[in-house]
């Protein structure tokens, strides 16, 4: 660009004053589309996902390759070793499809061990994986809960009251075991029984109260529904009962226990025998 003839700078390439007819060109990890720069500081780097593998480019050579990132500037398709711009290999705990700009962090239920990876595997059962999980044994389910397959939280699935559970790493539902007879599970989540049944009451197993009962519905009969302490409510679980008369029926009892020989058990509920019987 002499004296005689004067132009403006051509795209993918930039004019430093005294400038001749061959411009230098934008830098490998630049572009430009437009005229009239003046600097190479003008170029623009190349967009975030893409890679710019010439010089005097006016467009970007194409997109990041998957496993990697390509935040700006990004002379390569595969940003390892030398190269210009800032990208590199998606690291474990993450993926990176396509035209990645910057490593997406695996969701909660997923997880990735290796780096290089264009996506994240389910989580195992057994196990959870809250968000960014590489190592998943670094979180085994914890003991009153149960993973399958997907798990995000280690207490997104706990057993259900009138069950409980007491070791790590279960994977289903099934692993919840029946709450013991003579013994109460309330809560959900538990590690343990409650505690035993109310005397004057009996629990074969699977109970969520300490005092499950027939209750009257409607009419009808619902046998071995289970009442709350503070709220008389319906919880049908076929747990046990009220102790029914001539039996009685200690703390954490499986069953009644019928009156012995010499004695008798006037009302339902009791706990001990009423007394002794009268001789004739």
């Amino acid at each position: 660009l002499g004296s005689s003839h004067v132009a403006t700078c051509p795209p993918g390439r930039y004019c430093p004053p005294g400038t001749g007819f061959q411009a230098p060109q934008c830098p490998p990890g630049t572009f430009s589309n437009g005229t009239g720069l003046a600097s190479a500081a003008e170029c623009t780097p190349c967009s975030p996902g893409a890679y710019c593998e010439t010089p005097g480019l006016t467009e970007v050579t194409g997109l990041c390759t998957e496993g990697y990132s390509c935040a700006a500037g990004v002379n390569l398709p595969v940003p390892i070793g030398v190269f210009n711009g800032t990208g590199g290999v998606c690291p474990p705990g993450s993926f990176c499809p396509t035209g990645t700009s910057a490593p997406i962090p695996c969701s909660s239920g997923m997880h990735n061990p290796y780096s290089g990876q264009a996506n994240c595997s389910l989580c195992p059962a057994g196990v959870y994986c809250p968000g960014n999980t590489s190592d998943f044994s670094l979180y085994p389910c914890p003991t009153g809960h149960y993973c399958p397959e997907g798990t995000g939280s280690g207490y997104q699935y706990p057993c259900p009251p009138g069950t409980f559970n007491n070791a790590s790493r279960q994977a289903s539902m099934a692993s919840c075991r029946l709450c013991l007879g003579g013994k109460y599970c309330r809560e959900s989540g538990l590690t343990l029984p409650t505690g035993p049944c109310f005397a004057g009451w009996y629990c074969t197993e699977a109970a969520i109260s300490p005092m499950p009962s027939s209750l009257l519905l409607n009419n009808t009969i619902v046998a071995n529904a289970s009442i709350l302490v503070q709220c008389p409510m319906l919880g049908i679980n076929a747990s046990g009962g009220l102790c029914p008369r001539g039996h009685h029926c200690p703390v954490g009892s499986t069953s009644p226990v019928p009156c012995s020989a010499g004695r008798y058990c006037a009302d339902a509920g009791l706990s001990a025998p009423s007394g002794d019987c009268l001789e004739c």
